[in-house]
């Protein structure tokens, strides 16, 4: 609404009420001569400041109808505020209401959900626990630990002269296995049922470790078949049921074995090693005893001692020296 557009309006309608206020029997100084209406009062002279007026009682009722209007429509905007406004309040209220409704909802969902959770894990954990004792008294092959009791004891002092603690077996056998049924693991080596006794350090260059139930004493050693002794260090066992101590040994060829010494090879099935350096057995039940660099290459050949020796033929031998060969089926060269 302008208040500017109508303000000429009020200033007429103002005038022209002043204007009827100056009856007829009104002193001629307060009152304007007719057409005129007071504008206001001169205090010096104590009379009327009067104007002419020119708005007609049409112009003034047209006037009047517009202000009263001009307030309704004030007047029902006001209403229609307040009513959306308290709408708006009520809507709020409501909302507010139902939030918390649903948070109230929310809550009491998530503390039953707690609830349910903390008594899930709680019978959980009694399950776990009594499964636990269960398999805890099972023990294995079928008796539980406490019947283990006779058999097993645990000592911290020192036993002749060995620092504790022990643990001690006592009337029973122990058996490491690899699970596979068989000692040979069907030939097929899973690796496991091995007795190590230290920490088998690995070499520099990589070795194979396949091998199941050999008993491995010492470090850097290498296994792949099954049955076997390593003991010392570095050693290698490639054949089955081989033996190999003393240091870099390979005992290669099925139950062949090297007792000791360094860098020899056993190569033959059955063959021996007894020490040396750098001997060699090549064939079936072939053995040397010791010395260096000597070789039994035949079928049951065998060179006693010396260095650089050969026993190359069946059932050759070579007694020790130098640099001698036994060539010719079952020769002996003292």
């Amino acid at each position: 609404m302008n208040i500017h557009g109508i303000k000429p309006y009020l200033v007429a309608g103002t005038l022209a009420l002043a204007a009827q206020t100056a009856d007829a029997w009104d002193d001629a100084q307060f009152r304007c001569p007719a057409g005129q209406a007071i504008q206001g009062v001169d205090v010096a002279t104590h009379t009327l400041i009067c104007i002419p007026v020119s708005a007609s009682s049409a112009d003034i009722a047209a006037l009047v109808a517009r202000v009263t209007a001009l307030e309704s429509e004030a007047a029902n905007e006001r209403n229609a505020r307040l009513a959306a406004d308290n709408a708006l309040q009520a809507n709020l209220s409501s909302e507010a209401a139902a939030r918390a409704a649903a948070d109230t909802t929310l809550q009491g969902n998530i503390n039953a959900e707690a609830i349910t959770r903390i008594a899930e894990d709680g019978t959980t954990l009694a399950s776990a626990k009594a499964y636990t004792d269960t398999k805890v008294a099972e023990g294995g092959g079928g008796g539980a630990l406490s019947f283990l009791q006779p058999y097993i004891s645990l000592e911290v002092n020192p036993i002749n002269g060995v620092n504790g603690p022990h643990i001690i077996f006592s009337g029973a056998n122990v058996h490491v296995r690899s699970g596979s049924g068989r000692t040979d693991d069907n030939n097929t080596p899973t690796g496991l049922g091995n007795l190590i006794v230290g920490y088998d350090e690995q070499q520099t260059e990589a070795v194979s470790r396949t091998g199941s139930h050999n008993l491995i004493v010492g470090g850097q050693h290498s296994f792949t078949r099954y049955g076997g002794l390593a003991a010392g260090a570095a050693n290698t066992l490639d054949g089955v049921s081989a033996f190999a101590a003393g240091v870099r040994n390979v005992a290669s060829g099925d139950f062949s074995s090297v007792t000791g010494g360094a860098g020899n090879f056993a190569g033959g099935g059955s063959s021996s090693i007894s020490g040396g350096q750098e001997n060699m057995t090549v064939e079936v039940a072939s053995s040397v005893t010791g010395g260096r660099q000597n070789t039994a290459s035949g079928v049951y050949a065998s060179v006693t001692g010396g260095f650089t020796n050969a026993a190359a033929a069946e059932g050759s031998s070579v007694s020790g020296g130098q640099g001698n060969v036994a060539f010719l089926p079952f020769q002996h060269v003292p």
